[in-house]
């Protein structure tokens, strides 16, 4: 009787199953290298140790995160890895779902990094042109003087031009498209940048030296939505991280908040773009009119601030659900041998899943959920500070350029106003539109 030839198991998998988690197969080693830090799970060979600035993983409007790797060709993977480099430590692993949009993950990770260097440049273009104009008031067409907008309580002359709002959102804009390519001091893991994809056995000793790779790395960066939990990898992971970084941190990036931070910006420019548009058709007929503009307009901003709040509280609620019914046996995994392999090593981790679950349930979801909810709002100040203090300073510098022609004390008085109004005024009320947002019925049931 003929023989049938054995074949691997990574052989017997379709076509689907290869694309989905090829460059993480020959987790065998994995379960021992965990056992203590001199195992060569921890022990990271220098010519595999590298990492990626965050300059090469937004590259290209985080090209990386768009695809699949194992969808890739051959040139595409390789250049995929030339983004990365020799390194002796990480500063982050990070830790995702390819079930997840790319544009989020995305997102999630320029917002976070970029959002202080954009909120300087949008500072930096408003208050040029304002110096601008104050220098030089008819260097520029379309500037218009208004007498009458607070008629009949006063009659203050304002000058009133579109150029600061324009170029402070104008630099906000570029610089989040610019500013990654200066990110190039910290370097974090990314699997597809980080591991050789063309290369087969390059590839499977990666993969076989991820717990290296965590070891090295100072922060876990979760790119969290509602797939995350329920991929075996992805738990995996965690596992591991806080195996061997008890105290260390993990950052959850929920995919979403990083929509509701784009929703919040996009709303804000809209009402306020308005509200510089029509201002010197609708000034000149008194205080009625320009109290009606005001009002017209941040409905706008506050009707998109419901709409975000709505949305990320749905995955909110969805992250506390994960997170409290936590099973780690309950997550998927392509192939039930790797499946049965990381249950060993996890159980050999934490002294069996029921404990490695108690940890997550309790530690990393208090963790998680502390991050989000160090303040009163619905959402992390960051949110605020980029969804509405970033597209508010345009605003700032169109309002305070009214009256840049009047006297010291008047620019004083009414730049102290308006910076109460930014900084203040405008996030408590979108920070209530978001809360009330958060408080309406889902739309299309449960998420």
């Amino acid at each position: 009787m003929q023989s049938t030839p054995f074949r691997p198991e990574f052989l017997r998998k379709s076509s689907a199953e290869r694309s989905a988690d090829s460059w993480r197969q020959s987790l065998r080693s994995l379960d021992v290298g965990f056992r203590a830090s001199t195992d060569t799970g921890l022990a990271l060979p220098t010519d595999i140790r590298r990492g990626a600035t965050l300059a090469a993983v937004l590259l290209r409007f985080g090209s990386a995160f768009r695809h699949h790797p194992e969808r890739l060709d051959a040139a595409d993977k390789a250049a995929l890895y030339a983004r990365s480099r020799p390194v002796e430590r990480l500063d982050a692993f990070v830790s995702h779902s390819w079930s997840s949009p790319g544009y989020q993950k995305y997102l999630s990770l320029l917002f976070a990094e970029v959002s202080r260097i954009s909120l300087a440049a949008a500072a930096a273009g408003g208050f040029a042109v304002y110096l601008l104009q104050h220098r030089r008031q008819e260097l520029l067409p379309g500037n218009f003087v208004v007498e009458a907008a607070f008629s009949p309580l006063f009659l203050l002359p304002q000058v009133t031009s579109p150029y600061e709002f324009l170029a402070a959102n104008l630099l906000a804009l570029l610089s989040f498209a610019a500013a990654p390519a200066l990110l190039t001091r910290r370097y974090y893991f990314v699997d597809c940048l980080c591991i050789h994809q063309t290369d087969h056995d390059l590839k499977l000793r990666g993969i076989r030296h991820l717990g290296g790779f965590l070891s090295r790395s100072s922060k876990l960066v979760v790119l969290w939505d509602e797939s995350y939990f329920r991929r075996l990898w992805c738990i995996y992971e965690i596992a591991v991280f806080k195996a061997v970084h008890p105290e260390a941190p993990v950052q959850l990036h929920p995919l979403r908040l990083s929509v509701a931070t784009a929703l919040l910006a996009s709303f804000f420019v809209l009402g306020a773009g308005l509200y510089v548009g029509i201002y010197p058709y609708v000034a000149p007929f008194g205080i009625g009119t320009f109290y009606a503009a005001s009002f017209s307009c941040s409905a706008v901003v506050f009707g998109g601030s419901a709409v975000a709040g709505h949305d990320f509280a749905r995955q909110r609620s969805a992250l506390v659900e994960h997170l409290s019914a936590f099973d780690a046996r309950s997550a998927r995994c392509y192939s039930e041998a790797d499946r049965a392999e990381i249950v060993v090593a996890i159980e050999r981790m934490y002294g069996g899943i029921d404990s490695f679950n108690r940890m997550v349930r309790g530690k990393i979801m208090r963790e998680v959920l502390s991050s989000l909810s160090r303040q009163r709002g619905l959402v992390p100040y960051r949110v605020m500070a980029t969804g509405v203090v970033l597209p508010g300073i345009g605003f700032f510098f169109f309002a305070v350029s009214w009256f840049r022609h009047a006297s010291l004390a008047t620019q004083l008085a009414f730049g102290m106003y308006m910076v109460t109004f930014v900084a203040c005024a405008m996030p408590l009320l979108a920070g209530w539109s978001l809360e009330q947002g958060s408080r309406l019925p889902p739309c299309n049931g449960p998420s």
